[in-house]
């Protein structure tokens, strides 16, 4: 397959993808260790897509639109690490958001 580029045609896999904006919304399962962390046990067990690659928005509770990215995570604990501190610890139940943007 080719894909028209300008006046010319290229092979498919050699076409530069766009980037793409993916995101993960979930909760909190347990209460962060200080204002630098989150615990999200439906994590465990998850490739390492987070570390350096992911922005962390929280959608509620005391942190409520505040943002970190991400530094750190431990598929062991469902734990992400961000190196900044939020204004509050983030406490089981809180909702929040992963972001990336990626190319695929």
């Amino acid at each position: 397959m080719t894909i028209p580029v300008g006046n010319k045609a290229i092979a498919m896999s050699r076409y530069k993808l766009e980037n793409t904006l993916v995101s993960y919304d979930s909760q909190t399962t347990a209460d962060g260790v200080g204002r630098t962390t989150l615990i999200d046990t439906s994590l465990i067990g998850q490739n390492d897509f987070i570390t350096d690659q992911v922005a962390v928005l929280i959608l509620g509770g005391a942190n409520n639109q505040e943002r970190r990215n991400a530094s750190a995570f431990d598929p062991a604990t469902g734990t992400i690490t961000w190196v900044t501190a939020m204004t509050a610890q983030v406490t089981a139940g809180t909702p929040y958001r992963l972001i990336a943007i990626t190319t695929l």
